[in-house]
């Protein structure tokens, strides 16, 4: 995890801060990469009780507001990534031609790289299921 310079600083109780740092030192880590860690989960966790529809980027732990249009490009996108993985798995299971089999599997890695993606942003369990059975293809 690298580390950015801080921009604002958070004043906690010193009892809280020292018990924190034993705490994050009990568990081999520092306190700034323990905190950054609980401040993302914390962010996760209560992300659906903010106001209006938000999601947490957790590789960016920015909020991100989605407009109508983009949830429905979202959601095509999570619907197109899944029919395609499918096929895609269909086609690789019935190949008989070690080549052809060669071929698909260059598009079904390609197909990976962009259902990973809207994975990230979704956490869709159907479309982490088809992701897990491509890896398992590779």
């Amino acid at each position: 995890m690298t580390s950015d310079k801080c921009i604002s600083t958070y004043y906690i109780p010193k009892n809280l801060r020292e018990s924190f740092k034993e705490f994050a030192y009990r568990l081999g880590k520092t306190a700034s990469i323990a905190l950054t860690e609980a401040i993302i989960e914390y962010m996760k966790n209560h992300a659906k009780e903010a106001n209006g529809n938000i999601t947490i980027n957790v590789i960016n732990p920015t909020f991100q507001s989605f407009t109508l249009v983009d949830k429905v490009m979202i959601k095509a996108s999570l619907l197109e990534n899944k029919q395609e993985l499918n096929r895609l798995i269909n086609v690789i299971s019935r190949v008989q031609d070690e080549e052809s089999k060669r071929e698909f599997l260059i598009e079904l890695a390609k197909r990976i790289q962009k259902a990973y993606e809207i994975y990230q942003r979704t956490q869709d369990k159907e479309l982490g299921e088809l992701l897990a059975k491509c890896e398992k293809m590779i």
